[in-house]
């Protein structure tokens, strides 16, 4: 089976980290399959395996992801690279066309927030192109139970057709993580001292007035925390500023921008706590790195949050920011509370791997190619 993978969108944050995590685990199991990945002109593909069964395609001409391009010409370029199956790892397909093709509709944020989007029109377009996916597509990979019941629930999509394949979640060796390098890590974020962390886009839906809130009642109290949240600029950013200004914690916010893995990875075994408190999450890695740090999980009770974290982390409704406040708080003064944390995200960890992503993932190629 001859299966091609579209990975324009391999270097971007949340669906890239998916892309190259499965193709990777997709490498060290081998099921006699080809695949080949497309990507763009100028494209950097080292993400790409170096192993028989992949090869690295690039288009004849550049598509970007959401643009009128998608639509016009990535149906042929991706034909043209005669798949018995196509993977899009993301809504963002062809509307018109005949490919035989596998989505994964990670959530359905876009379409239940429209403040998410760049404007109304992007809205209108993402619900309808969310349908299309879901509609033409052979199957459907989700990343929860809780986003395949969304979707059905939503597009009146038949189940039978959805397959969840929880993600995985990267770890670096906690004996890699040195105090001189938490440290480091500390000082290039730009803060001494105690810290929570959040780390992720600035969207609306990830609700962070919550956490800014919290750590203002926190500091009211003397807690002397600092909360680092990082993440690249964006449209959303600007918002974000005005929830700091709104909520008097100018001086007690750090926003380094995006952070490299490793030193990412150092910043959550530094933090007090993890603190996730979405609206909404397909999966949510972040509290699964932070568990393979030792790092406790302070998050929301919403969607997918649950099936993921289980009792592993302190779980709240995600307006409560006072529960938040109290929640870190405790962590910070009860050692036995914090240590049985940390004991059950090591052990709640365990129940995840890219492995398993890509195994349920190669099943569905199968079922697709079969169907033909």
């Amino acid at each position: 089976m001859r299966v091609v993978f579209d990975a324009r969108m391999a270097r971007w944050t949340g669906v890239g980290r998916y892309i190259r995590e499965v193709l990777k685990a997709l490498s060290l199991a081998d099921r006699g399959d080809e695949y080949v990945v497309a990507v763009n002109p100028g494209d950097d593909a080292d993400f790409v395996p170096k192993n028989g069964m992949f090869t690295t395609a690039v288009f004849g001409r550049t598509i970007a992801p959401y643009s009128l391009a998608e639509q016009r010409f990535l149906a042929r370029e991706v034909s043209a690279l005669r798949p018995d199956v196509v993977h899009f790892p993301h809504f963002n397909v062809p509307a018109f066309g005949r490919l035989r093709y596998v989505v994964t509709i990670h959530d359905l944020i876009y379409y239940h927030f429209p403040g998410d989007c760049p404007s109304y029109i992007a809205h209108v377009v993402a619900k309808r192109l969310i349908r299309i996916a879901v509609r033409n597509a052979c199957e459907v990979i989700t990343d929860s139970e809780s986003t395949k019941n969304d979707i059905q629930r939503t597009l009146g999509a038949d189940g039978a057709r959805i397959t969840v394949t929880h993600l995985g979640a990267m770890i670096i060796p906690e004996a890699d993580l040195s105090p001189e390098l938490v440290a480091q890590a500390a000082r290039s974020a730009g803060v001494a001292g105690p810290y929570i962390l959040y780390t992720g886009n600035h969207s609306p839906h990830k609700n962070l007035g919550v956490m800014l809130s919290a750590l203002a009642k926190l500091n009211r109290a003397g807690a002397g925390l600092k909360a680092v949240i990082t993440g690249k600029a964006d449209r959303h950013t600007p918002g974000l500023l005005d929830q700091i200004a709104l909520t008097g914690t100018q001086a007690d916010v750090v926003l380094p921008g995006m952070v490299p893995d490793r030193l990412l990875f150092a910043l959550y075994k530094g933090a007090e706590a993890l603190v996730f408190p979405s609206l909404c999450a397909g999966f949510g890695l972040p509290p699964l790195e932070a568990f393979a740090c030792g790092t406790p999980v302070v998050a929301s009770n919403t969607s997918s949050i649950p099936e993921v974290l289980g009792d592993a982390a302190v779980l709240l409704n995600p307006g409560d920011a006072g529960g938040f406040a109290d929640a870190i708080a405790r962590i910070r003064s009860d050692r036995a509370f914090r240590e049985d944390l940390v004991a059950r995200g090591y052990r709640r960890l365990a129940m995840f791997s890219w492995a398993e992503t890509a195994s349920k993932t190669a099943e569905v190629y199968a079922r697709a190619f079969k169907g033909a």
